[in-house]
């Protein structure tokens, strides 16, 4: 493990901040600075802490899994990638079929109550649960990769919502699918540093 993949790892599982931030920040139709700081403060905390809970859930298999580890944290990446960019193209194929309801959300959804806060949170942070387990053959690790993860979440999410708010219906860039091309290819990386070391 090294910081560059952290780092990576860290934007791949960002992208769906950035995405929801942004989303939310276009339906809420003006800037919101104290909304936009609770959203992002909440993904990064939840982004962060997720990794932890699955770290400390798998700790006890390491010995278990040390001969394949690596297997393991490509499957568990490229699940993740190719879940993120299947949903991505699931909900763009939705809005073609529904296009008067495409990107408008209910004005329900407008709002920035703490509750749907804490939902978002979950709902985003669900994918990093299981990239704690790529860091069980490398535990020093564990703590740095919380804290650079969070960072990134809190960033990304706070750049969504201030380019949402300004500019987001133009935007039409793909951020899921980035996301997870990211995951994907990072799992790539370590199965061949592992399986073929001398590359």
């Amino acid at each position: 493990m090294d910081y560059t993949t952290v780092i990576l790892m860290a934007f791949g599982l960002a992208m769906d901040c950035f995405a929801v931030s942004m989303a939310k920040s276009t339906s809420l139709g003006r800037v919101s600075l104290p909304n936009f700081f609770a959203m992002a403060l909440s993904f990064g905390i939840f982004q962060g802490l997720m990794p932890l809970i699955g770290f400390a859930a798998g700790i006890s298999f390491a010995d278990a899994i040390a001969a394949y580890d690596h297997w393991i944290a490509f499957g568990i990446l490229a699940a993740i990638g190719i879940k993120m960019i299947t949903d991505d193209v699931r909900q763009r194929r939705n809005c073609d079929e529904d296009k008067p309801a495409c990107g408008q959300e209910p004005e329900c959804n407008k709002s920035y109550g703490m509750g749907l806060v804490l939902l978002l949170s979950i709902a985003t942070s669900i994918d990093a649960l299981a990239t704690g387990l790529v860091f069980i053959t490398t535990p020093g690790w564990i703590f740095r990769a919380v804290l650079i993860i969070g960072m990134v979440s809190f960033a990304m999410s706070l750049t969504g919502s201030l380019l949402g708010s300004y500019f987001g219906k133009k935007i039409k860039f793909r951020f899921n699918i980035l996301g997870g091309i990211v995951l994907i290819a990072i799992g790539i990386k370590i199965l061949v540093e592992h399986t073929l070391p001398m590359i």
